[in-house]
């Protein structure tokens, strides 16, 4: 799997497709390991929502990478 993150700082971020625009978004890709598709199939997207990383920062927006996800405070768009 891999990821692609429409952030405030990235190229991404004014390119959205569907209101609201402009809003920090991470896509979900699968990638093929066998080599059989040269080309990654996106699995799911979510709007980042405000995180708190295991030091007790909040990040309100994705200013950090590799800040963990609690995926019970996202909602999933299937195939986006």
């Amino acid at each position: 799997f891999g990821s692609n993150a429409a952030a405030s700082w990235g190229f991404h971020y004014k390119d959205l497709l569907t209101e609201p625009k402009p809003r920090e978004v991470v896509t979900i890709y699968e990638v093929d390991a066998t080599g059989e598709r040269n080309w990654a199939r996106a699995v799911y997207s979510y709007r980042w929502t405000p995180q708190t990383d295991p030091f007790g920062v909040r990040h309100e927006t994705m200013d950090y990478p590799g800040v963990p996800v609690d995926h019970a405070t996202i909602a999933k768009q299937p195939g986006v």
